[in-house]
């Protein structure tokens, strides 16, 4: 089976207002420009033009997600759930431990999966 390609990793840049403790000189935006390119490409091209030092405004970075980020299925959120279940309490009592876990699982069978 062939892997999928994986996704383009997106960065959004931003030029906005630097010092959260102030407000832009007045008439100016709190966001200047902002622009979405794939990771590793400059933002200079776009942005720098609006941009000159000391004017007060900063790049902002931020990692887009590309992606929604995968789920796991119930079955397996279950799943996890039993192995910690008996991990902890194996650990805590281990003499009585089986009798714990029966007890767990019939107290709250939809969460575990029983």
């Amino acid at each position: 089976m062939a892997k999928s390609p994986k996704p383009v990793e997106l960065c959004r840049w931003t030029l906005r207002w630097g010092n959260p403790y102030t407000r832009p000189p007045e008439g100016q935006p709190l966001v200047l420009g902002s622009v979405v390119l794939p990771r590793g490409e400059s933002w200079e091209p776009h942005l720098a033009h609006l941009h000159t030092l000391g004017d007060g405004y900063a790049i902002h970075f931020q990692l887009e997600q590309a992606a929604p980020p995968r789920r796991l299925s119930e079955a397996t959120k279950q799943s996890i759930r039993r192995k910690s279940l008996e991990r902890r309490l194996r650990a805590k009592n281990p003499l009585f431990a089986d009798a714990e876990i029966a007890a767990a699982l019939a107290k709250n069978p939809d969460y575990y999966g029983t």
